[in-house]
């Protein structure tokens, strides 16, 4: 046997390997659990915001078809104080519908995704000009021009086709 150079027993050198196979293991272990819970996290956060956009999106279809069915209504009620009083209320339901289309692009925005943004201003586009349609319908009954204001209304059908 060689002297100064003294060898280790089998038994540490296994007892090492395996200590080192276990602290690997531990970090690989902290390391996946935190990408995990990063990931969910993330999942969670996304879909929560697709969430409040469909409820958005769901106050903006209420709205519309309120608005559409009021300006059918100002037009071809008999009774003028009631077609006034509803041409009257269009505009808030325009400022809701506003409101929620300006909710659902900032909720777009936060979560960068450019195929939902692009469809989010495609979607507001045609919901502005309805928008304006029927808010010209309305201001042009309650202006007292009824002619207008059906000619007005007559756009509608093109615009939602």
């Amino acid at each position: 046997m060689k002297k100064g150079k003294r060898s280790l027993s089998i038994g540490t050198k296994v007892y090492s390997m395996l200590a080192i196979l276990i602290i690997s293991f531990m970090v690989y272990n902290l390391l996946a659990n935190l990408g995990l819970n990063e990931a969910k996290r993330s999942i969670e956060n996304l879909s929560q915001t697709y969430l409040k956009i469909q409820q958005h999106n769901e106050v903006v279809s209420k709205n519309v078809a309120e608005i559409r069915l009021y300006s059918n209504l100002i037009i071809m009620l008999p009774d003028q104080n009631s077609a006034t009083q509803m041409a009257q209320m269009v505009p808030g339901f325009v400022e809701t519908i506003d409101v929620s289309l300006n909710e659902m692009h900032s909720l777009a925005e936060s979560i960068d995704n450019q195929k939902l943004m692009d469809a989010l201003v495609i979607y507001e586009e045609k919901t502005h000009v309805l928008e304006e349609n029927i808010t010209t319908t309305a201001e042009l009954f309650v202006a007292g021009d009824r002619a207008g204001a059906a000619a007005s209304h007559g756009q509608m059908r093109v615009i939602v086709t």
